[in-house]
C-alpha cells in the first residue's frame, strides 16, 4: 500500500497494529511527551484523509486483488511501448490507480481540476522514483507515454467497463474512509504529545504530494461552517453530518469539539497517564481505546476500525446493532460517569466496570469521554453533572506552554498577512489558564 510508504512511515508488516499502536504511543508519554504529533504536512506525499481512504484496501486483500487485475488488462492496451518497456510498468500502474482512489473528489464539478492536477502528480512521483526519468535527466519520452496513458484513463466515460468498476470501488473506499479519518482525528488529539494541523485538515484533506498540498485554503468557507455549529448540536443535526459527509462539516465538528476539549483540560492530555484500554465482546476486535488519567481526570479517546468487516455500506457504526453485547473494558478505579463531548450524552458504566459501546457509540461514530474520580455534589449523590467553579484550576508550565503553541500549531495555521493565524478562536496575550470544573461529580455540563 502506498499509503504506508510515507515520510517517517515504515513500510513493512505489523504482527499486531493496534499493540504497535500504544507501544508506540507509551513510549511518546514516557520520552517524548512533547513531541509534535501531525498527519499532515507540506512534505507529506499525499493527504491525511487520502491515506485514510487507501488503508480501507487492507480490509478487502481479495477484492483489490481481483479489480487490480482486471483494471490491468483491460487498460493493457492504452499502454504505450518505450523501447522494449510498456509504460507504465506494474508498479507505477498499481500507484495510479491507488492514488486515483484515495484523492478522487467527493464531487463532480471539480473533475477537471483533479485531473490536472493528478497528471502533474504522476509526473513528480516518476522523476522522484529515479527509475525511468528524474529532476536531473528527464525522459520526455517516457512521461509523455506516462501522461498519455494516465489521461486516456482519467479522460474515460463513465459507461467504460474499467471506470465503473473503478468507481464502484472508490465510492465503497470513499465511505468507509471518512470513519477511518474520523478516528484518526480523535487519536491524534487524545494522544501523547502537541498536536499539529496543517493548513486546510480541518476539512478533508485529499492533496497529493507539494505543490498539490499548497494550494490556497478558505479559510472563510471554515469560518461560516463553524459559525453555523456552534453551541450545542442535537441528534438530528449529527445523523445529517454522517450521511452527507462530502462536505467535510462532520471532519470539522469532530476537531473544534476535540481541540477545544483539549484546551480545556491541558494537563490531562499533556502530563496525564497514557492506558491502553481493550474491549470484550463480539466485536471486541473493531475497537481501537485508550485513557487518559491525571488527577482524578480521565478521558477515553474511543474509535471503531475494520468496519467493512463490520457494517455494510451506507449503514452507520453507531446504536444498538453494530455495537451489542460488546463493552468497553475499564481499570477499576475508573469513573463510573462519563460525559461524550461530541453529542452530549451522559454514559454510566456497568458493574463489571465496563461501557457499553452501543451507549458510547449511540448517535456518533467516534467518542471522546470525559469522566472525574470521586467528586460529590450536594443533592446529586456521588455522580451528577459537573458545575463549574469560580476558582481556576492550577496547570502546569508544560500546560500554559501547549496553550499558548495552539495559535501556532493548530487550526487555520496561516503565513498570509491579512489572515488571523487561529481563524474564530483568537488567543489573546493574557490567556487565562483553563478552568477546571470543580465542586462537581463526574459530568461535564
Amino acid at each position: 500500500l502506498i499509503s504506508v510508504n510515507e515520510v517517517g512511515g515504515e513500510p513493512v508488516p505489523m504482527h499486531d497494529p493496534l499493540e504497535t499502536f500504544h507501544r508506540y504511543n507509551t513510549c511518546q508519554r514516557e520520552h517524548r511527551p512533547y513531541s509534535l504529533k501531525a498527519t499532515s504536512t507540506h512534505d507529506t506525499k499525499r493527504g491525511e484523509d487520502v491515506r485514510a481512504r487507501i488503508n480501507v484496501l487492507s480490509e478487502i486483500p481479495d477484492s483489490w486483488q481481483a479489480r487490480l487485475s482486471r483494471w490491468m488488462g483491460w487498460n493493457g492496451r492504452r499502454k504505450k511501448l518505450w523501447g522494449n518497456e510498456s509504460v507504465p510498468d506494474s508498479d507505477m500502474e498499481m500507484l495510479i490507480y491507488q492514488s486515483m482512489l484515495g484523492a478522487w473528489p467527493f464531487f463532480s464539478s471539480e473533475l477537471p481540476e483533479f485531473k490536472d492536477r493528478f497528471k502533474a502528480y504522476v509526473i513528480k512521483a516518476a522523476r522522484e522514483a529515479k527509475a525511468y526519468t528524474g529532476w536531473l535527466s528527464i525522459n520526455q519520452e517516457y512521461e509523455e507515454a506516462l501522461l498519455n496513458f494516465t489521461g486516456a484513463i482519467l479522460d474515460l466515460p463513465a459507461a467504460d467497463r474499467f471506470m465503473r468498476d473503478f468507481l464502484s470501488l472508490q465510492k465503497e473506499i470513499a465511505y468507509y474512509g471518512v470513519f477511518n479519518s474520523l478516528s484518526q482525528v480523535v487519536l491524534k488529539v487524545a494522544s501523547p504529545g502537541v498536536v499539529d494541523l496543517y493548513r486546510g485538515t480541518e476539512l478533508w484533506d485529499l492533496s497529493l504530494v507539494d505543490p498539490d498540498n499548497r494550494r490556497p485554503v478558505d479559510f472563510d468557507l471554515r469560518r461560516s461552517m463553524m459559525d453555523e455549529m456552534d453551541g450545542e448540536i442535537d441528534a438530528a443535526t449529527l445523523r445529517e453530518l454522517m450521511l452527507a459527509p462530502e462536505d467535510g462539516r462532520i471532519k470539522l465538528y469532530a476537531v473544534t469539539k476535540a481541540l477545544k476539549t483539549r484546551m480545556e483540560y491541558p494537563d490531562l492530555f499533556l502530563n496525564g497517564d497514557y492506558l491502553p484500554l481493550d474491549a470484550s465482546g463480539e466485536c471486541r476486535g473493531h475497537i481501537a481505546a485508550f485513557a487518559r488519567r491525571f488527577e482524578g481526570w480521565w478521558a477515553l479517546a474511543v474509535v471503531p476500525r475494520l468496519l467493512t468487516r463490520l457494517i455494510e455500506r451506507g449503514s452507520l457504526p453507531v446504536g444498538e446493532r453494530p455495537w451489542a453485547g460488546t463493552g468497553l473494558e475499564l481499570p477499576p478505579d475508573a469513573p463510573r460517569c462519563w460525559h461524550n463531548v461530541f453529542t452530549g450524552d451522559s454514559i454510566e458504566r456497568d458493574e463489571c466496570v465496563r461501557l457499553p459501546l452501543s451507549s458510547v457509540f449511540r448517535s456518533f461514530p467516534v467518542a471522546l469521554l470525559l469522566g472525574q474520580k470521586n467528586r460529590r455534589h450536594k443533592g446529586q449523590g456521588e455522580y451528577g453533572r459537573f458545575q463549574p467553579s469560580s476558582q481556576p484550576s492550577p496547570v502546569s508550565a508544560e500546560g500554559e506552554a501547549e496553550i499558548r503553541s495552539l495559535s501556532t500549531a493548530t487550526f487555520f495555521r496561516s503565513r498570509e498577512k491579512d489572515k488571523p493565524a487561529f481563524g474564530r478562536f483568537q488567543l489573546r496575550p493574557s490567556f487565562a489558564p483553563a478552568r477546571r470544573r470543580s465542586e462537581c461529580t463526574d459530568l461535564p455540563g
